[in-house]
């Protein structure tokens, strides 16, 4: 008997030591990459990983139906790298395959990387020691940079200053707060960003926290959701990403793709409602429905831009309508709106509008042109 409960105890510890182990592999941080057509820039991406300070992760690459080098490249770094896993699937759009590596994920956390974006080198350190500080958050707020062509032209932007003036809100490094601490909601402040935030993957499985399945604007739904949903949110002061800002990203592109929008929209009302937030901020609603219109018309096609306007006016009503159209021509200083004349730039077509007293004017030549 002695012998029996002997032998017993060895397997229950041998299998402690076991589970033990295999929690030591387990990745701590699942780093979620979407990739469709982007071999220029997904070396950097990717380096930018491998150089990272802290080695505990898992990168899972998907790739989208690819036409050019991207998966060849891919499957190099997998094949070099244990680390890096990749999927790949018929062309989707970024929310399926955010979606299907948050269901593959094994780590504690998420963090979202664009394949034409990087990281610090030590980020995911920084990152992790802030998670052992605080093992409560919900999610990690950080600053990024705005790459631009020109470095000279890089911006960084910092949430302590944005959310100060646009939501009221006092941050200082290591602040913890949740959307109820806003003094003034401002949804399209909130920034539809997803890869400025480290996630607790509880927090997003718990939640079902997914992507919209389109090809536009999904990232605006996981972000509202994450924020409204999140109890705490750690800011820290840290520039820790590199988001560049190029001609022909999925945000400048020109597609049909972008009636999507209205679908989002939807998704996003009916999240307010379930939540019972929608009485509260139909006001903020509806001003952040116009903003995200307004953002989405110059990437509409120009033989469906009515298509696109019949649409807004029956979701809008007139005074609506009219701010969505303000919108679409821009911000304009004091100044500005005395005397001012703007070259602005619609699916590739330069529009010459003069400002005068605050009325607008389109000049155009006989024929339609300028």
């Amino acid at each position: 008997m002695d012998q029996v409960l002997q032998f017993t105890s060895r397997e229950v510890l041998g299998a402690k030591k076991q589970s033990e182990a295999e929690e030591q592999r387990k990745p701590k941080v699942s780093v979620i990459i979407p990739v469709y057509n982007i071999e220029d820039y997904l070396k950097e991406a990717l380096d930018s990983l491998c150089l990272q300070t802290y080695n505990n992760f898992e990168a899972i690459c998907v790739d989208d139906g690819s036409t050019d080098g991207s998966l060849k490249i891919l499957n190099e770094y997998a094949q070099k790298d244990s680390r890096f896993v990749v999927i790949s699937q018929d062309n989707q759009g970024q929310g399926i395959s955010r979606n299907k590596a948050i269901d593959m994920a094994s780590g504690e956390y998420i963090l979202f990387l664009d394949p034409d974006d990087w990281i610090e080198v030590n980020s995911l350190e920084i990152l992790i020691n802030k998670t052992i500080q605080n093992p409560d958050v919900d999610v990690i707020q950080f600053n990024y940079i705005s790459a631009n062509e020109n470095p000279a032209k890089n911006r960084i932007t910092n949430f302590e200053k944005n959310y100060k003036t646009e939501l009221k809100i006092i941050l200082k490094n290591n602040s913890i707060y949740n959307w109820q601490n806003f003094k003034k909601i401002k949804i399209q402040s909130f920034d539809p960003a997803i890869w400025n935030r480290l996630y607790s993957a509880k927090f997003i499985k718990n939640n079902n926290i997914k992507f919209a399945p389109n090809k536009h604007g999904e990232d605006h739904i996981f972000s509202i959701k994450s924020i409204f949903l999140a109890k705490k949110i750690l800011y820290i002061d840290n520039v820790l990403y590199h988001y560049r800002m190029r001609i022909g990203s999925a945000v400048n592109k020109v597609s049909n793709d972008n009636f999507c929008v209205f679908e989002n929209m939807k998704q996003i009302k009916d999240f307010l409602i379930e939540q019972n937030l929608l009485d509260k901020l139909n006001s903020e609603f509806q001003d952040y429905v116009i903003h995200t219109l307004a953002l989405h018309y110059p990437c509409i096609p120009e033989d469906n831009i009515r298509n696109y306007l019949d649409k807004v006016s029956q979701i809008l009503t007139k005074k609506e309508y009219r701010k969505f159209l303000k919108a679409c021509r821009g911000k304009y200083s004091l100044i500005e709106e005395i005397f001012s004349i703007k070259n602005k730039k619609i699916l590739g077509v330069k529009h010459k509008i003069v400002k005068i007293l605050g009325f607008e004017f389109e000049l155009r030549k006989a024929n339609g042109k300028h």
